[in-house]
């Protein structure tokens, strides 16, 4: 979904290594558009390191062309995943 040259990527359920390949293309999909990337977490429940990964490789890949990556703000437990893992600077405001 594009919302005023940004594209949005909603994520919602439990982000494990089941769900980081199907990630990982929409990641890929929104980052190859060369707009900002916010990706939404508010509805994830569960966030594990091979999500974590896919996010941070996404990140990456966008400030290549001078983009940026951010995520909503998380759920409490999502957010201490994400503080724990030490990225929790991805977080963005709304």
């Amino acid at each position: 979904m594009i919302i005023n040259e940004r594209q949005i990527v909603i994520l919602q359920g439990e982000m494990d290594l089941a769900v980081a390949e199907e990630i990982r293309s929409q990641l890929d999909k929104a980052v190859s558009t060369g707009c900002d990337v916010r990706v939404d977490v508010s509805r994830v429940v569960y966030i594990d390191s091979s999500c974590i990964r896919e996010l941070l490789r996404a990140h990456a890949a966008a400030e290549i062309p001078g983009a940026t990556l951010t995520l909503s703000p998380p759920r409490p437990n999502v957010r201490r995943t994400l503080e724990v893992a030490d990225v929790a600077s991805l977080i963005g405001e709304d």
